[in-house]
């Protein structure tokens, strides 16, 4: 298998069980936070983006616009975005879906719905 390159977007607890999976499968991952103090190391997303094969995006539904606006410029052409977000963005009352539509047109989309996490003891 050729190495995949994938930027997660979002340090929250879903980064690290996709981390883990991919992981299993020998792909790289680079997590990318806006809080910069809990990836003090983090590599600048103008280094991380256009070398990724695929951005997943696990930031919630209100931060959504940011993570798409500060990344789009950057992506390689056609790279296929993966949103892990529900709920629809305050400001202009849009799913997911239709803002990624509107800020990376020339992205293919996948989403990933449903519960995300559980706890180990349940």
């Amino acid at each position: 298998m050729e190495q995949k390159n994938i930027v997660i977007m979002g340090g929250g607890r879903l980064w690290q069980a996709i981390k883990i999976i991919l992981g299993k499968k020998g792909v790289t991952t680079a997590v990318w936070d806006a809080d910069t103090t809990r990836f003090p190391n983090q590599r600048p997303l103008s280094e991380i983006i256009p070398a990724a094969d695929a951005v997943f995006f696990c930031v919630p539904s209100f931060a959504m616009k940011a993570a798409l606006t500060s990344v789009a410029p950057l992506l390689s052409p056609a790279c296929p975005l993966v949103s892990f977000a529900k709920g629809i963005d305050a400001e202009s009352e849009k799913t997911m879906p239709e803002l990624f539509a509107e800020l990376t047109p020339a992205h293919p989309l996948a989403t990933v719905g449903g519960p995300m996490l559980r706890r180990k003891d349940k």
